[in-house]
């Protein structure tokens, strides 16, 4: 296994359900309420930091908080609970997972005739190689045979691959290349889709998620800090 360390990440959580809100009228007002309620013993809660959004199409969000005034967003459109995480590092972890867990739980007990059918996460980042070699030797294992045929050019080994749960829980699509913004370093993203939600804890769905990471990470032969 080749260790590496987790610099950066970003992370986007879609949490879709049935049946849509085809209106929002009132809605927004529920959505600012849950989040203020589920929020507040975790982070700064501010109301200027709630927004709610025009749109032209239904499927665009419809109501917006910031978190603590940042980059990270939640947002709630017809028929996806949204939770925007970018560039996040290694010690924001926990309060992410504080969060996920609180809108989970707060959606649902707001919003109880809505009810998840899927989830999606996006995690994608950089890490740094720590073994001996670095970036380009641990790449190299995925160089194809016929790479040698092309001349004149610099190729760049990757890899990209899929993963499906055999009972069809999860599905996976995993991407791999040198990093552009670390020298010693590749880049990473994980697509993830959870399709079948058995059980309404978020700690029982981010326990599929965390088997899920644990199999790409034997693929790609990673030992790392977490994703």
């Amino acid at each position: 296994m080749t260790r590496v360390e987790l610099i950066r990440a970003s992370r986007l959580i879609n949490f879709s359900f049935k049946p849509p809100f085809f209106e929002s009228n009132g809605v927004e007002g529920q959505f600012f309420d849950m989040v203020y309620h589920s929020l507040s013993h975790i982070i700064p809660i501010s109301v200027q930091d709630f927004s709610a959004v025009a749109r032209t199409n239904l499927s665009d969000p419809f109501a917006k908080y910031d978190f603590v005034g940042g980059p990270c967003t939640t947002t709630l459109s017809a028929d996806i609970l949204s939770a925007d995480f970018p560039n996040q590092g290694p010690e924001d972890v926990d309060i992410i997972l504080r969060i996920l867990d609180a809108l989970n739980s707060g959606f649902q007990k707001t919003f109880p005739e809505q009810v998840f059918t899927n989830i999606q996460v996006i995690a994608s980042g950089h890490v740094l190689i720590l073994d001996p070699g670095g970036a380009q030797s641990y790449l190299n294992r995925f160089v194809m045979p016929t790479a040698s045929d092309v001349e004149g050019m610099v190729y760049l080994p990757g890899a990209r691959f899929g993963l499906q749960d055999p009972n069809g829980v999860w599905r996976t699509r995993c991407t791999v290349e040198l990093s552009d913004v670390l020298d010693n370093g590749v880049f990473f993203m994980l697509d993830t889709d959870l399709v079948k939600i058995t059980d309404d804890s978020f700690s029982s769905k981010w326990a599929v998620y965390n088997d899920m990471f644990v199999a790409c990470m034997k693929v790609l032969g990673m030992e790392t800090n977490g994703v």
